[in-house]
């Protein structure tokens, strides 16, 4: 028979850290090419040049937020898994 050992706190903290990281992350994101995109409205950088800057700052910038919302994900399903654990553990506790 196998046997399987999870502790399901540390399980909780992983799962809450990496949620928080990737919140964290985002804001960093958020921050970080609203200022760079930002030199064109300020009239820092204007020109065809700065328009493509913008553009592929706005397309740099939408792979991050979709790799921070990967990563809450699965921050997310590792809080699942451990909840999923302990139902599973009471339930057959209980019989």
């Amino acid at each position: 028979m196998a046997k399987l050992e999870l502790d399901t706190d540390k399980l909780k903290e992983c799962g809450t850290s990496i949620v928080n990281y990737s919140n964290d992350y985002s804001t960093l994101i958020d921050s970080f090419f609203d200022g760079l995109i930002k030199v064109t409205s300020d009239g820092v950088w204007v020109g065809p040049a700065a328009n493509q800057f913008v553009t592929n700052a706005k397309n740099a910038k939408n792979y991050y937020k979709r790799l921070t919302d990967e990563l809450k994900k699965y921050g997310n399903t590792i809080l699942d898994l451990a909840e999923s654990v302990n139902v599973s553990c009471n339930n057959n506790r209980a019989k």
